[in-house]
């Protein structure tokens, strides 16, 4: 007897060292065929301890395929291997358990623990007749056999895992494209555990790839109790049993410095349980796709960044070589149509009876059908938002007004912290912005309002010098300018001054504000009177008024100067009237310089007040009204 054990121990260490196996599983095969013709038993058959089942399951029957890879685990707390007898875990095991007279149950020990059981099958004599002591040095024989294959197939598989784990990280990190580390994740799994099935689930900040099992992250009800949540939020390895009884579900979190990005889910048939290391790899996968995932996620922000910077810095350049405020917002809506492929695009300021006034170069939509209703509809979105909207589609959000508009992004302009108004961008389909747009749609209009606002300070400078504060007319200094520029280009003119009569009266009998009203009065019927006539109306000084014609004859301009003094005469309040003193000049006769034009103007107009006032006086006689 011991001389056939000597010779079992001498077969196995003999194979073990010069016949190993590459893998575990052809390992066990061998075993199981060297060990069922020394027991002589006619079948055979492996039950391995599934760690997370807490149960002894079929790992290997004889003629039948293996499922999974080398798990040596311990079957029972240490210092309780033998209260786990054989008939008990016969009874667990067998598919007939009624034959326990006919079966054999070998342990398979190391010094851990028990890690599984051999059991032979006989059909033709009572396997009980077999010695104890025959059955004890069978197994003292395996379990020298299994501590040593336990050893060499430890350290086999993991310096394998420390390499593949060397290579992928390898692979990761020489990638700056998001989809090329993802496809590497699940090529590089596949390869070392191809029965597993893998699913990528992806923060809502990517989209799902068709060539890839990616998935953005589900916050619905069904998926707020699953486990894959409970990993991304909490940035922690989870495993659970699938509940429809034949799976486990590992989900290991994409975890790099700054967050989560996502979860990777590995589902494991239970008949293919693994062990710590591999729970270990897979975390450690995770983790280092994490970083990379992270890396080229960053990369990928940057050169977006680093685009949108250019595009604004483009913008801004343009913007600042254009003058007018029309010309700025013209620019500005073809930039933003192009760069989101916006169907509108319009810019608002607000205007002082609360509505907004569209600025000239906003696109089609705004200038043509754009009106309180829909900016009341937009304003009231920044109340409920307290700042820049961004609303995918529209139907249903209490803007129905804007349609057939589903997508919007509403940016306010600001000016020192004061809101001077805002821009809107919209499409016809709904989800049609992304985030990252309305993010660059911020930054555009952050800078195209500090410069319309200085262009919007400029014309409103440029009004004040060249208007009348009073009277809304031009200014005697801008009418100057233009008297001797139509002089130097024209080839005739009439500089018409245009003075109140008994204007110190009045405002003696009804005060100031009363004086003020009726000069008032008096300029808007100057400017009925001359409108397309190409005329230019300023206030002169005091109750002065002028008024120059360029370019029509005499006559005509006697005409429009008699129908002022006329209706001024009837239509004011308290009635005035005034006197006029009428200077013309013709190329033909020499061009004056304007201020011996005005000279002119001035002897006619004390002609008139001479002559009784309310009458009109000029300086050449020959001169006819016709």
């Amino acid at each position: 007897m011991e001389m056939k054990f000597n010779r079992l121990n001498s077969r196995l260490f003999e194979w073990m060292m010069t016949e190993t196996p590459p893998a575990f599983e052809q390992f066990l095969v061998k075993l199981m065929k060297e060990m069922k013709d020394f027991m002589h038993a006619e079948g055979t058959a492996c039950y391995m301890f599934h760690q997370w089942r807490g149960v002894y399951q079929l790992y290997r029957q004889e003629d039948t395929p293996v499922y999974f890879h080398h798990s040596f685990a311990p079957a029972a707390p240490p210092g309780q291997e033998e209260q786990m007898p054989g008939p008990s875990i016969k009874g667990r095991m067998l598919a007939q358990p009624g034959h326990d007279d006919q079966v054999i149950v070998l342990p398979l020990k190391k010094m851990s623990g028990i890690v599984g059981y051999l059991a032979f099958t006989y059909t033709d004599k009572d396997s009980s007749l077999i010695p104890s002591s025959y059955l004890k040095a069978a197994s003292e024989s395996l379990e020298k056999v299994i501590e040593k294959a336990d050893n060499f197939y430890t350290m086999k598989e993991e310096k394998n895992m420390f390499e593949r784990l060397l290579n992928v990280t390898a692979h990761f990190h020489s990638s700056i494209d998001i989809q090329t580390v993802l496809k590497e994740i699940i090529a590089t799994l596949s390869e070392v555990y191809p029965s597993f099935q893998y699913h990528l689930h992806l923060s809502q900040e990517f989209e799902e790839m068709p060539d890839l099992p990616v998935y953005v992250l589900s916050y619905n009800e069904s998926f707020s109790s699953n486990t894959g949540l409970q990993a991304f939020i909490t940035g922690e390895f989870q495993i659970i049993e699938n509940p429809d009884g034949q799976q486990f579900l590992l989900y290991a979190p994409l975890k790099g410095r700054q967050g989560v990005y996502g979860v990777l889910q590995i589902t494991i048939p239970y008949t293919l349980p693994i062990r710590g290391k591999e729970v270990e790899f897979f975390i450690q996968i995770a983790d280092t796709a994490g970083k990379a995932f992270e890396n080229a996620r960053l990369y990928e922000q940057a050169r977006k960044q680093n685009n949108d910077l250019q595009i604004i810095t483009a913008a801004s350049q343009r913007l600042n070589s254009y003058t007018k405020l029309s010309e700025k917002a013209a620019f500005m809506v073809e930039q933003i149509q192009e760069i989101f492929q916006a169907d509108e695009a319009g810019f608002l300021t607000y205007a002082g009876d609360g509505g907004a006034s569209v600025l000239e170069g906003s696109s089609n939509y705004f200038t043509s059908i754009f009106n309180l209703e829909e900016v009341s509809a937009i304003r009231s979105l920044f109340e409920r938002e307290s700042g820049p909207v961004f609303i995918s589609d529209l139907h249903g959000d209490g803007a129905d007004v804007l349609h057939p508009y589903r997508s919007l992004m509403a940016v306010p302009m600001k000016d020192h912290h004061q809101q001077t108004g805002f821009a809107v961008v919209l499409h016809k389909k709904p989800s049609f912005f992304s985030f990252d747009s309305f993010k660059l749609l911020q930054s555009l209009v952050q800078h195209s309002a500090l410069a319309f606002a200085n262009s919007i300070l400029q014309e409103e400078l440029e009004r004040a010098v060249i208007t009348d504060y009073l009277t809304k007319l031009h200014s005697r200094i801008y009418l100057d300018h233009r008297v001797e520029k139509h002089i130097k280009e024209d080839e005739q003119g009439h500089l018409i001054l245009i003075d109140i009569d008994h204007f110190k009266a009045v405002n003696d009998t009804y005060g100031h504000q009363t004086g003020d009203e009726v000069i008032c009065q008096a300029a808007a019927v100057i400017q009925e009177e001359i409108a397309g006539s190409s005329g230019l109306a300023a206030r002169w000084g005091g109750e002065e008024l002028a008024v120059y014609f360029p370019s029509i004859s005499a006559g005509e301009a006697y005409q429009i100067t008699e129908s002022i003094r006329e209706r001024i005469a009837s239509e004011t309040h308290p009635g005035v009237t005034v006197s006029c003193g009428f200077s013309s000049w013709k190329a033909i006769h020499g061009r004056p310089g304007r201020k011996e034009l005005i000279l002119q103007a001035d002897r006619a107009l004390y002609q008139a007040k001479k002559a009784g006032r309310n009458c009109i006086k000029k300086n050449d006689p020959g001169i006819l009204p016709g």
